[in-house]
């Protein structure tokens, strides 16, 4: 009896200073969904543009084959540059963990799940997502640092017990989490537009949008002096690289727009767990976010299709 008194007792308590409507907790969890992962998309740029060289200096080889010698150097360059050009640097490859495991963290925090192992799983993420927050603070110089314990606020998350004081305790630490994050998610964004606006990825974009054409030109020519015409099927391969080309200049763009409707998304989250309101429409800020990404998607699949017809 006891015991019955003083869980209610908690749950009133709870529940008065920190309940969210149902769709308070699901604006959250939307912008949680749409954010996992999306590292993925900035990162396809470099992916595409290397895989795209790549191809390309194969006309450029295929053009030498009277000459061995230039052929295997040629083929030596390609490999040697895709080597080094295949990682990103280190700020930008924790910048794409963090937002990750952030988004899942978010996403466990608000999820409608209520088993036991929930608070093993958000102890889990929290613990990456503040080792992470360390090691870019130490790795990472002439930057803001990160701000640390984030982690800490959401492993208090109770996770065993009734179904409502789940429920209260979810939005107590939504209310600690959100605002806390969202300096983080700051910096986070400006590394990755940072990372999409610098001149390197245009020079490469740049480069390949001019020798794509000279080399398959160089291709035809070594083809017509070997007496060996070109097939339809190297035809379809120049006109699959130039639409992978053109599609890697479009998701550069749409990944430049999604990063701010992230940026802008999250700051709207922070007043939405805040403030007691409530949500009848979309919320606009998390809305565009969602389309923006929806387009990176699609672009993507345009490239993957590109990619797989041969």
């Amino acid at each position: 009896m006891k015991r019955s008194i003083w869980a209610l007792l908690i749950i009133t308590l709870l529940n008065g200073c920190a309940v969210l409507n149902k769709t308070q907790v699901d604006a959250v969890n939307q912008f949680a969904l749409i954010s996992r992962n999306f590292s993925a998309y900035p990162s396809r740029i470099i992916i595409e543009l290397d895989d795209i060289r790549r191809e390309r200096g194969l006309y450029n080889s295929n053009s030498l084959i009277d000459d061995p010698t230039a052929h295997i150097d040629n083929l030596n360059s390609l490999y040697d540059f895709q080597v080094s050009n295949s990682t990103v640097s280190e700020k930008v490859d924790i910048t794409f963990r963090i937002i990750d495991k952030y988004a899942q963290s978010l996403q466990l925090l608000t999820s409608d799940r209520y088993t036991s192992d929930v608070s093993d799983q958000v102890k889990s993420l929290s613990i990456g997502l503040d080792s992470l927050s360390s090691l870019y603070n130490s790795k990472i110089r002439n930057t803001p640092p990160l701000p640390t314990g984030i982690g800490n606020v959401v492993s208090q998350l109770v996770a065993r017990g009734g179904r409502q004081l789940i429920r209260a305790r979810q939005a107590k630490e939504l209310k600690l989490f959100v605002p806390r994050a969202d300096a983080l998610i700051d910096i986070m964004c400006k590394n990755l537009l940072e990372f999409l606006e610098q001149s390197r990825i245009q020079e490469l974009l740049d480069n390949e949008a001019n020798n794509l054409p000279r080399d398959f030109k160089l291709y035809l020519i070594s083809r017509a002096q070997l007496k060996s015409n070109s097939s339809i099927k190297d035809e379809q391969a120049y006109l699959n690289l130039r639409s992978r080309l053109d599609g890697v200049k479009l998701l550069k763009a749409q990944s430049i727009a999604a990063v701010h409707s992230l940026q802008e998304g999250h700051h709207k989250l922070v007043s939405i767990v805040m403030r007691k309101m409530t949500l009848t429409d979309n919320i606009k800020e998390v809305q565009i976010f969602y389309e923006d990404v929806k387009q990176v998607r699609a672009t993507i699949q345009r490239i993957d299709i590109a990619r797989t017809t041969r």
